[in-house]
């Protein structure tokens, strides 16, 4: 169950990464260009998605808005579980300082679960119920090909 939320996420940020590429400049392009497996994926997923104009332009304005508060999500939760970290091996350890900082990483970390669902409910509202099945067996055939393909891993983990 976890990992097919995990794998739902990584499309949905595969897809709507794609159409945003699409507006960089050829420059900003290649710094952060995929390995060409992905590149393919994400190919093949828009093209068997058949994305509508109309659709592509709501996923790009999604994520206009909610990239940039992700990522601030993001960067709070590693200071916060960085802050975690100091406090627990800290040379004077104080147990009271310890919880507080758990409570500020669960503060963090229920921000970013916020933001990620919000997110994925957005995008989910723009698909049709034909894509939402496409959707849904592109992800299983990427977890089936990555499991295939990672025969050394326990298939519970990605």
């Amino acid at each position: 169950m976890k990992l097919n939320n995990i794998l739902s996420i990584f499309l949905m940020i595969l897809v709507t990464n794609l159409i945003l590429a699409q507006e960089k400049s050829p420059l900003d392009q290649k710094k952060d260009q995929p390995n060409p497996v992905q590149s393919i994926f994400r190919l093949n997923a828009l093209k068997e998605l058949e994305l509508t104009p109309d659709q592509i332009e709501k996923i790009r304005n999604i994520n206009r808005i909610n990239r940039p508060l992700m990522r601030a999500a993001q960067q709070r939760l590693q200071r916060a579980n960085r802050a975690l970290d100091e406090a627990i091996y800290s040379d004077s350890f104080d147990e009271n300082l310890v919880e507080q900082r758990v409570k500020e990483v669960q503060a963090a970390q229920a921000e970013f679960l916020r933001l990620r669902i919000k997110t994925e409910v957005e995008l989910r509202k723009i698909l049709t119920l034909e894509q939402l099945q496409k959707f849904r067996q592109l992800r299983q055939d990427r977890l089936r090909n990555r499991v295939i393909a990672r025969p050394d891993r326990p298939s519970g983990n990605p």
